[in-house]
């Protein structure tokens, strides 16, 4: 939490560590109702049941080679060859002095939060981190991978062992595994800022396109909406849900993060850590719900304050 604040002007130090305040109290506020319900026998999150997702393994096999493969692929073939989007071969003095002035592989979202950019570039960033990825993630791995997942843990529980098993724990612990291993980012020379915008918005159209295609492609298959966790009748409900747990798990997740900041070299990043902590948090939601919007919106929330940090983190 020291970095945080340290990040913060300070002019803003106190409305920022008001903020910290309020959310770790929300978080205890939100676990003192948890513990509260487990002690009285009820549940915290009632499971609720559905047919088992209708999709094969070569189903989510097609869907992943759309997701990172073929629409990647060609948004990218159609950015340079039709529109003229090319790699910008040297950046002005100006723009090379502001990336010094970046931390040594800088996400990329990082590069567009930096301050003197254009307005366009924050708006991408946020657009990207609050809306793009966590729909397209969300729909990815909690429901196309976890879900096939959890039919094939529905199988293996005829045997003993794993009947000796949480319900759920396969499925939710290996997606989350994989999710965090697929983040993982090499820390290396950063990307120049207009390269930068230039990859985040081919990963946002191809995200939404790759979404749209698999959607379209498992509706020919015969899945339902129920099936892919859409239930509009429930919004709202989910909503709720997933400010809930977003204030659950977001300031643990973070104080996390911070601490593997301080225990790992510099030479490896620390995101793959508490992200799975934050994609078990995410599977356990769709799991217990069969839904997929409070996962959406406890990984947009997430993403918020990552992007909020981001902002508040920017050098001049």
């Amino acid at each position: 939490m020291d970095q945080l604040l340290l990040a913060a002007q300070p002019d803003s130090s106190r409305s920022v560590a008001l903020v910290i305040i309020l959310a770790f109290a929300a978080c205890a506020a939100v676990w003192t109702g948890i513990f509260s319900r487990k002690f009285h026998g009820l549940p915290v999150l009632p499971y609720e049941p559905r047919r088992q997702v209708p999709w094969t393994g070569l189903d989510v096999l097609v869907v992943f080679l759309l997701a990172y493969i073929f629409v990647p692929t060609l948004v990218a073939s159609v950015g340079v060859n039709l529109c003229g989007v090319e790699s910008p071969a040297a950046e002005s003095t100006a723009e090379t002095s502001s990336e010094a002035a970046q931390p040594e592989g800088a996400h990329p979202l990082q590069l567009l939060l930096a301050r003197g950019n254009p307005p366009w570039m924050i708006v991408l960033a946020v657009l990207i981190a609050v809306v793009v990825a966590p729909l397209s993630e969300e729909f990815l791995y909690r429901v196309v991978l976890q879900g096939w997942l959890e039919s094939i843990e529905t199988r293996w529980r005829r045997m003993r062992r794993v009947r000796a098993l949480t319900r759920g724990l396969i499925a939710v612990g290996l997606t989350s595994l994989i999710f965090a291993y697929l983040h993982f980012r090499p820390m290396g020379k950063s990307v120049p800022v207009k390269q930068a915008a230039i990859n985040m918005a081919m990963f946002a159209v191809a995200s939404v396109l790759a979404v749209i295609v698999a959607v379209c492609f498992l509706r020919m298959r015969g899945v339902t909406w129920a099936d892919l966790g859409v239930v509009p009748r429930k919004l709202l409900a989910d909503v709720k849900l997933g400010l809930l747990a977003s204030a659950a798990t977001i300031p643990p997740v973070l104080l996390l993060f911070l601490l593997c900041q301080s225990v790992f070299p510099k030479s490896v990043t620390p995101d793959p850590v508490p992200l799975f902590f934050l994609a078990l948090a995410l599977g356990v939601l769709c799991y217990r719900t069969r839904r997929i919007a409070p996962a959406i919106v406890l990984h947009a929330a997430f993403n918020t304050v990552g992007v909020l940090n981001g902002l508040l983190d920017a050098p001049k």
